[in-house]
């Protein structure tokens, strides 16, 4: 997971959003309003709505959640099965794979005493806060309360997941010594073709991460030394692989 920018919806979109949260409001029974609404999003605004967030996503539109599986879901952050006054709010969409939407999230949305959500929102906080990331195995650690909640509800800690981190860690590193090898030389398309890649690549976190490791000084403790050498030499790589 990382952090992803909200980008602005057009004055169309959300005057239809607004309609329906206004018909939402006004109805006796909210959850059955709210469903038969959002079964009717094949128009214009949605079609926007979609756009807007697939362009946010990582890679080659990664969930925001586990960033590893396609996101094909609008997703609802507060549930509108509980928040109906949410339910056509743009603030309140994110976009996720259907597995980490549907099997795992579902209407789960743990709050603490005051009310405050205790799940990571990628459009408004910033996950690195919140979790810490061991590049070498893939899992990450809870460094708040809504860090482990976040592992717990999204499960994060699906082996699959961890696995898949530990990989695109493995392929970064490859990919910085390739890419530092050819920046020396002139072919130009097998360069274009790393950058390519590693803007590409799913868990897109882990770059996010090494980043961080290489800003505090800690990267060399983790990465092979001809990977050091090569990201001393190419700091732009970060650039690069987060997408900066």
């Amino acid at each position: 997971m990382r952090k992803v920018t909200r980008k602005i919806l057009s004055r169309h979109a959300l005057n239809l959003l607004e309609r329906r949260t206004s018909l939402v409001s006004n109805s006796v029974d909210r959850v059955k309003k709210c469903h038969d609404l959002w079964g009717q999003r094949r128009n214009k605004a949605f079609f926007e709505i979609r756009q807007k967030l697939e362009s946010t996503c990582s890679g080659r539109v990664r969930c925001m959640y586990c960033e590893d599986s396609e996101a094909t879901d609008i997703e609802h952050f507060r549930p509108k099965s509980i928040y109906t006054e949410y339910a056509f709010d743009w603030a309140n969409y994110l976009l996720a794979c259907s597995n980490c939407n549907s099997n795992y999230k579902r209407s789960l949305f743990p709050v603490d005493g005051l009310g405050v959500p205790l799940l990571i929102n990628p459009m408004e906080d910033d996950p690195m806060h919140h979790l810490d990331l061991s590049l070498t195995t893939g899992k990450f650690v809870a460094a708040t309360p809504k860090g482990l909640k976040s592992i717990e509800v999204f499960r994060l800690d699906r082996q699959v997941l961890e696995t898949g981190r530990r990989d695109a860690w493995a392929i970064f590193c490859a990919l910085a010594v390739r890419y530092s090898e050819l920046g020396r030389g002139v072919d130009r398309e097998s360069v274009a073709a790393i950058v390519s890649a590693i803007k590409n690549q799913s868990f897109s976190c882990v770059s996010m991460y090494a980043r961080n490791y290489y800003k505090l000084g800690g990267l060399s403790n983790v990465a092979p030394p001809e990977v050091y050498a090569a990201v001393e030499n190419n700091p732009k790589i970060f650039d690069i692989s987060c997408g900066l």
